[in-house]
């Protein structure tokens, strides 16, 4: 289940971990993320079973000091006899700070950092340049696995510029796909003239569009 709930008050732990199966993802809000961050994440939390935080640059030690921004939790260290219970005992801190130092002091806490890959990596947003290092991370990421040598060598050259843009002119994603549907309806016309010339600028058109339709992503 999705939930959006005061970290701070124990009760909504208390009823979250109650629909919990597998691992629980907390993330703050200005905070932006690769998928495929999550999904190492999510393969490490079913190896290891450990409490998982991801710092940033600040993060400091000894693990309970850190601040983290993104933490995972298995569902098993938050109930039952032989797992993490949020007891009286642990509420003289903040639920979730409870629980990251009840999972260091047991050894089943570990620390992951921010970037592993190109493709996996963890961004918060506290100023402009912030702003700045996640739109170049976005930009930069590889290619998708459908991708194909045009895409890859071409068009996703091509759309970094309009994407740069597009930014800068303020367009929404769906404001860039209806522009990338509007091209396409051009290309389309061309291609229903039928002559050799217009098949070709319907082709470019056509290329255009999905070049632009890239940007939105």
């Amino acid at each position: 289940p999705d939930r959006e709930f005061p970290p701070d008050d124990f009760r909504t732990w208390e009823a979250l971990v109650t629909e919990m199966q597998g691992a629980c993802l907390v993330v703050g809000v200005q905070a932006v993320f690769s998928c495929g961050f999550v999904e190492h994440l999510r393969d490490e939390v079913l190896k290891a079973l450990s409490v998982l935080i991801v710092g940033d640059q600040e993060q400091q030690s000894p693990p309970q000091a850190t601040r983290f921004g993104m933490v995972v939790l298995p569902a098993h260290l938050l109930r039952g006899s032989e797992g993490f219970r949020l007891g009286a005992a642990s509420r003289e801190a903040p639920p979730l700070r409870a629980i990251v130092e009840q999972a260091s002091s047991d050894g089943c806490l570990r620390q992951v950092p921010a970037m592993l890959h190109p493709s996996q990596w963890y961004q918060p947003i506290r100023g402009y340049g912030d702003v700045r290092r996640t739109e170049t991370l976005l930009l930069q990421s590889p290619k998708g696995p459908y991708e194909g040598f045009i895409d890859t060598h071409f068009n996703r050259k091509v759309s970094s510029l309009l994407t740069r843009v597009f930014l800068k002119a303020g367009w929404s994603a769906n404001s860039i796909t209806i522009l990338s549907i509007c091209v396409g309806f051009v290309a389309a016309g061309f291609f229903a003239h039928g002559s050799y010339l217009t098949g070709v600028l319907g082709a470019l058109f056509f290329q255009l569009s999905a070049i632009v339709d890239c940007c939105a992503r």
